[in-house]
Parts: C-alpha cells; sequence; structure tokens
C-alpha cells in the first residue's frame, strides 16, 4: 500500500504539521480570513511551538468576531485539521468556506 507523502489539500508539497495547519496555501487563506493580529512575518514565520504559544497565549479579540484569540485559534485549528481529513479520507472538495464552519453562521 503506497501512503502518499503529499499534502491532500495542495497536492504541491510534503505533507508536515506546520505546512498542513499554517503553511499549506488552504491554511494561509483560511488564517488569512480570520485576521490573526500578528504581523504575517511573525504568523508564518515562527517555530511550530512557538506559533502554538504566540496563539494560545494571545489575550487579543479577533478583529470581526468578536472572539478572544486564544479561544479562536484552537478552534481554527481543529477545523482546519477536520477539513484535512476529509479531503485525505473521505475525497471531500477543498473548499474555502472553512471561517464559517469555524465559526459559525
Amino acid at each position: 500500500m503506497d501512503i502518499p507523502f503529499l499534502c491532500p489539500m495542495c497536492n504541491n508539497a510534503p505533507e508536515t504539521i506546520t505546512h498542513t495547519l499554517r503553511d499549506c496555501p488552504t491554511a494561509q487563506m483560511f488564517w488569512n480570513s480570520l485576521n490573526p493580529h500578528f504581523p504575517k512575518s511573525l504568523f508564518y514565520g515562527a517555530s511550530l511551538l512557538n506559533w502554538l504559544k504566540l496563539n494560545c497565549q494571545s489575550s487579543k479579540i479577533s478583529p470581526g468576531s468578536n472572539i478572544d484569540w486564544s479561544i479562536l485559534f484552537p478552534f481554527a485549528l481543529w477545523s482546519l485539521w477536520i477539513h484535512r481529513n476529509s479531503v485525505a479520507f473521505d475525497r471531500a472538495h477543498n473548499h474555502q468556506d472553512l471561517k464559517a464552519v469555524t465559526l459559525g453562521p
């Protein structure tokens, strides 16, 4: 049995945790739609551990959603992971409506 090593969402890069949750074009469009309050160089440039700490320890309110970023961020990660699994295992389409799934109607 062949195990694919490319990201199922973009099919352009090896699938790593950092790529799947942050660096994949699908993930980046999702994060940009949520407007993280960090400079892009910091948000996309930190190591995985520092990125998780930075976001989970933030005391800022997410612009547009009025939700504490330290609460929204883990839910957003979970939504992205569920989406990745749907694409990888259920052959779901790689849609861009993750923001609505995460924040609700």
